[in-house]
């Protein structure tokens, strides 16, 4: 795992002074080691977080055996050792990046994707066609920003080494509204004009005149289940074979390694599994809450008992949180509001005190369907669907003189909090797509707390494919809310302190067999995750993890209201705000907060958020 950096100039000299900003800047993804090629037109940096190869054979950019290919790599090919054995060439030494290297030179770039497992994001310059390539992760586990500045192409894992340059930067206000209204910001927007994010699974090659980019993806999801199609114990069956093989590659390492037990369903499975490889206790790491009803660790402490595992606990105060609180606009070089991102980064802190490895269950949640929404989705639609859309129109008005307690009465489902706004949000949805993104807002209408004029939110352009609702929905996270939320949360917080996170769920090979199984595959008597229970359920007591599900959910309106207060009113003060933001909307939105009227936390703290990261520009 590493930072990557690079700028492309045909019109003017790059300034000799880029190369040590752009490294500097990266130094947190790379702590281990830095290097820089320069033939121009194109300079590239790269900063390493050295995994396996720790020599200066594995040390970056790394040019080819012919010197036709460099390539600057941030991330992990799992099945470098199976691919080594189709090369005809020996190595220098023993990094994947050097076999992924010699595959591209010995069979071409898209014939070595097809082969190679595993997350990454890079740049690669062929030197007899002066082509630049740069390519992210079929799942979007690694980062690839990209963009025009001044008539120079830029590129990076992290916008903090284009902020560090003397170029030109202008919030993006679209991607402002994008973010005010999802807590995060949806590829291909950056926070910035001009930047882009490459979308997971795509290449963007740039030749010659280099005024033109061509984006490709190289990898879709599969819609269609195998034929036959294998009964539910068989599709278990392979489902464990699969994930069997994914942590055994994701184990490779030539440094110590552990895993992030949360006691919930996904990391136990993980742990348990990478447990059985192990003849010595494996390190596992948890973070609980001084406020109960927020704190797993006691499930997970039970967990790695059961295991035998060598745990490791960090719990998290109100003053942890008011101390990170002030990190994260240098941990998130964009806005980003995901407020599990604070007892994220604690635990990449305390795990990299002893490692500099961990596995996690990221993806679980999407792979196998686990999120609440897959379940009571579909009968929410099916129930309002069912609603004339003039009538619709009248339903959020109607709620509003309706009390929760007797609108429970009519509805055949429980609701999530704010379950009347929810709903008033819901209602005019025009079909299962836009009700599915409506379900994922913060706010359906991010304009009012613009100042005027502002811009239209842009619409998120991907398809929903999939036979049924479930599917669709899954399809539609796998697309957006993984690679822009949960894959962000966690690739920023660990980097930021030198720890790269592996997510064995997210193997290609098993998400390409899951995804088009039925839905009665993944959800089963209200349940979500059956393929995954029923492969714990064989190894572990079900008393271990059968349990509400409670996500990594931070006791966010009690701080807002009580500790953190001060904080939060300084930033939303109106000397403060942002003059892309309205000043008397938002104040009013803060005070019903404070009264503990229907506002939305996560929109308050979507705001502090974009507030804290202007404030650290």
């Amino acid at each position: 795992m590493c930072g990557i950096a690079g700028v492309l100039s045909t019109h003017h000299p790059i300034d000799p002074s880029w190369a040590p900003l752009l490294s500097q800047s990266l130094q947190h993804r790379g702590p281990d080691g830095e290097g820089s090629f320069n033939s121009p037109p194109l300079l590239l940096v790269h900063r390493r977080l050295s995994i396996i190869d720790l020599s200066e054979k594995g040390a970056q950019p790394m040019t080819s055996h012919s010197g036709r290919y460099t390539i600057s790599f941030n991330g992990e090919v799992y099945n470098f050792l199976d691919l080594k054995k189709k090369l005809h060439s020996p190595l220098r030494g023993h990094s994947d990046t050097e076999v992924f290297l010699q595959l591209i030179e010995e069979q071409g770039l898209h014939a070595a994707l097809s082969q190679a497992e595993g997350m990454w994001g890079f740049a690669l310059w062929d030197q007899k066609t002066k082509t630049l390539t740069l390519c992210r992760d079929r799942m979007g586990e690694k980062p690839v920003y990209y963009g025009f500045l001044q008539k120079k192409f830029v590129f990076t894992s992290d916008l903090q080494a284009l902020q560090k340059l003397d170029l030109p930067l202008e919030i993006n206000p679209e991607a402002l509204l994008l973010f005010l209204r999802y807590n995060c910001i949806p590829a291909p927007h950056s926070i910035y004009k001009s930047i882009y994010k490459l979308p997971p699974a795509h290449t963007l090659t740039l030749s010659p005149p280099y005024n033109q980019p061509h984006l490709q993806a190289y990898w879709t999801l599969p819609i269609h289940p195998p034929s036959p199609l294998p009964s539910f114990k068989e599709a278990t069956i392979k489902s464990e074979q699969l994930l069997k093989r994914s942590i055994k590659h994701q184990q490779i390492s030539d440094v110590p390694l552990g895993v992030f037990l949360s006691g919930g369903l996904d990391s136990t499975l993980i742990a348990t599994l990478m447990q059985e490889d192990h003849s010595k206790p494996i390190h596992t790491f948890t973070i609980g809450f001084k406020d109960k009803d927020f704190d797993e660790s006691s499930d997970a402490r039970k967990v790695a008992q059961f295991l035998g595992t060598h745990h490791h606990e960090v719990l998290l105060t109100e003053t942890d949180a008011q101390n990170t609180i002030p990190l994260l606009p240098n941990v998130y070089s964009e806005p980003f509001a995901d407020s599990s991102q604070i007892p994220t980064l604690l635990l990449c802190q305390k795990a990299r005190e002893q490692l500099k490895v961990c596995l996690s269950g990221d993806g679980g949640d999407e792979v196998f369907g686990g999120y609440n929404r897959y379940i009571i989705g579909p009968s929410i639609w099916n129930w309002i669907r069912k609603i004339p859309r003039p009538l619709r129109s009248l339903f959020p008005s109607s709620l509003q003189v309706l009390k929760w307690t007797n609108l429970h009465r009519l509805l055949p489902f429980r609701m999530m909090d704010n379950k009347i706004a929810k709903l008033q949000q819901l209602s005019p949805s025009s079909s299962f797509q836009d009700f599915y993104l409506r379900l994922l807002e913060h706010t359906h209408s991010p304009n009012q707390y613009f100042n005027s004029p502002n811009p239209n939110v842009p619409s998120l352009a991907f398809p929903f494919m999939g036979k049924d609702l479930v599917q669709q929905m899954i399809h539609s996270d796998l697309l957006f809310f993984l690679p822009d939320d949960i894959l962000v949360k966690t690739d920023r917080a660990s980097m930021s302190v030198g720890l790269e996170v592996r997510a064995p769920f997210l193997n290609h090979k098993l998400v390409e067999f899951l995804f088009p199984l039925p839905s009665s595959y993944k959800i089963h008597h209200s349940k979500g995750k059956r393929i995954l229970r029923a492969l714990l359920e064989k190894r572990i007591p079900s008393t271990l993890y059968e349990r509400p599900k409670m996500g990594f959910a931070v006791p966010l309106q009690k701080w807002l209201r009580h500790s953190l207060r001060d904080w939060a009113e300084d930033l939303l003060s109106p000397s403060k705000l942002s003059p892309y933001l309205n000043p008397i909307t938002i104040q009013k939105e803060w005070k019903k907060f404070l009264k503990g009227q229907n506002t939305s936390t996560f929109l308050i703290w979507n705001i502090l958020m974009f507030q804290s990261w202007k404030e650290r520009q």
